[in-house]
C-alpha cells in the first residue's frame, strides 16, 4: 500500500511553485531585509491540511496574520519576529517561503513588454498594491525618496499608481510593503 504523493506546489500566476517542506530547519534569519517591516516579517506560510477553525483563533489571538489565501493549503502571512518556529509546527506549518520580488511583479513588467499609454519617457507607469496592514502615507513618503512619483492616490484604499524609472522597477518589487505592481490599465476608450 503506497500513500499517493500529495503535491505541494503552489500555483501562483500561472507558474507552479514548489515548498520544500523546512519548517524542521527554518529560522527567521534565512529572511531577506524586504521581508521585513515594522518588526515582522511578509512571507508565505504553508499548512499540511487547511487550518480549522481552532488554528485559525489561534493565529488571531497571537497577532499571526494570514492575508490572504494563495493556493494550496498556502497563505500570505505577516508574523511577528518573536514568533516561535517550534509553534507555527505544532500548529500545522510545514513551509515557509521569504517572498522575492519577482512574486510581486505582474508577468507583462517582468518581461519588460510595455504599452504605449504605460511609458511616460524613461519611466514606467504601474498600479501598486500595499499589504493591507501598511500605513500607505509612511509608504508613500519612502517611495517619493527612491525618486518615484505618485501619480494618482485613491482615498482609503491601499492602491496608488506611481510613475517609476525602468531601472528602479526590481528595487521597487524588493520593498516588504508592496504586495503587487502591474502596468496601469489601457485607457477607456471615450464612448
Amino acid at each position: 500500500y503506497t500513500h499517493a504523493q500529495k503535491s505541494y506546489a503552489v500555483t501562483f500566476q500561472d507558474k507552479s511553485i514548489e515548498m520544500p517542506e523546512n519548517i524542521n530547519s527554518f529560522q527567521w534569519n534565512q529572511m531577506a531585509s524586504s521581508n521585513w517591516y515594522n518588526n515582522g516579517y511578509f512571507g508565505w506560510v504553508q499548512f499540511y491540511k487547511t487550518p480549522d477553525q481552532q488554528t485559525q483563533d489561534y493565529f488571531t489571538f497571537n497577532k499571526l496574520e494570514l492575508l490572504e489565501y494563495i493556493s494550496n493549503g498556502t497563505y500570505l502571512f505577516y508574523f511577528p519576529e518573536s514568533t516561535s518556529i517550534s509553534v507555527l509546527k505544532s500548529q500545522g506549518v510545514r513551509a515557509i517561503l521569504p517572498l522575492s520580488g519577482a512574486y510581486k511583479m505582474s508577468k507583462s513588467l517582468k518581461s519588460g513588454t510595455y504599452e504605449s499609454w504605460a511609458i511616460e519617457g524613461n519611466n514606467i507607469l504601474v498600479t501598486l498594491q500595499f499589504y493591507k496592514n501598511v500605513d500607505v502615507n509612511n509608504a508613500t513618503k519612502d517611495l517619493m525618496n527612491l525618486k518615484i512619483r505618485v501619480k494618482q492616490q485613491y482615498q482609503n484604499s491601499n492602491t496608488i499608481e506611481l510613475s517609476v524609472p525602468k531601472s528602479n522597477l526590481v528595487e521597487l518589487s524588493n520593498l516588504p510593503y508592496v504586495k503587487y505592481i502591474e502596468l496601469i490599465a489601457a485607457p477607456a476608450l471615450p464612448e
